[in-house]
């Protein structure tokens, strides 16, 4: 998760990327051109409720996982269901 929600899209660059703050998922095992749901902290989920929640993603593997931007022709999506 990241605690600062004040960055905007222009103005985002590696250099003054938010800092990241606990995690509340992780994911194992990726591979190429595949879905994956991963559950988050529902607590730290509700604490954000009717406001802005940012959230990072952080590699420490080196199993290859590769997210493009927007800009690509395949982007990522991230899609948010409550249960």
């Amino acid at each position: 998760m990241v605690e600062d929600s004040s960055w905007t899209e222009a103005g985002l660059t590696y250099n003054n990327r938010p800092a990241l703050s606990a995690s509340i998922g992780s994911l194992t095992s990726t591979a190429g051109s595949t879905y994956y749901d991963v559950a988050l902290s529902t607590a730290a989920i509700q604490a954000k409720a009717g406001g802005l929640l940012s959230l990072g993603i952080d590699s420490a593997d080196s199993d290859g996982l590769v997210l493009s931007s927007r800009e690509t022709t395949s982007p990522p999506q991230l899609i948010v269901g409550y249960r």
